[in-house]
């Protein structure tokens, strides 16, 4: 299958859709701050154990570094890319 376009799940919310894919990124990093800081803080003075959480929160910021800002990016905001 060579089509390479997106096929919604329900494309009469396409609108809706639309509208919501740039808030998704700032959902995701604001999401991503808020449980970052309480659980990775103790991390960094080695106070605490295990890796795996902070781990897989690292994971999840890459994917968000690769995907690209958004429109709603600091960096798109300041006109550079970062």
């Amino acid at each position: 299958m060579d089509n390479k376009q997106t096929r919604l799940l329900i494309p009469q919310l396409t609108p809706f859709y639309d509208w919501a894919e740039p808030l998704s990124s700032v959902l995701i990093r604001i999401t991503v701050g808020l449980m970052l800081l309480p659980h990775g803080w103790p991390k960094l003075g080695w106070t605490g154990p295990g890796y795996e959480y902070p781990l897989m929160w690292g994971l999840v910021m890459f994917a968000v570094a690769l995907r690209g800002g958004g429109a709603w990016s600091l960096d798109r905001r300041i006109g550079r890319e970062l």
